[in-house]
């Protein structure tokens, strides 16, 4: 009878997803907060997502995450915004290099507290 070893699987870490993860919670709320208009219902809109990314920004500092890793993520909405300011012209192609350095960053800071 043959027998197979067991396989191992490699469960990856959600230290090196959680920069995207976060990415996709706070950089649509940094684009509504610098976006919408401040009138009727898209002030209110424009509150909530404001709302949305103050705690969101804090849960990057929380849950052991570090300040290393919530400063890089707000470094990241600060180079998001900084990219939008720049729309429609060809400096906006200029952020992303910037923008994935940080989120390497923040995989980093991440990763060193785990």
């Amino acid at each position: 009878m043959h027998t197979t070893p067991a396989i191992h699987q490699h469960v990856p870490s959600t230290a090196l997803a959680e920069p995207y993860a976060f990415a996709l919670v706070q950089w649509p709320a940094v684009l509504a907060v610098l976006e919408l208009p401040s009138q009727g219902i898209f002030l209110a809109v424009r509150v909530a997502a404001g709302i949305w990314l103050a705690l969101a920004v804090l849960a990057a500092y929380g849950r052991g995450r570090g300040a290393a890793f919530g400063n890089v993520m707000v470094f990241l909405c600060g180079l998001v915004a900084g990219a939008w300011w720049t729309y429609p012209s060809a400096w906006t192609f200029a952020w992303a290099p910037a923008l994935l350095v940080a989120l390497y960053s923040a995989q980093r800071a991440r990763l060193q507290r785990s």
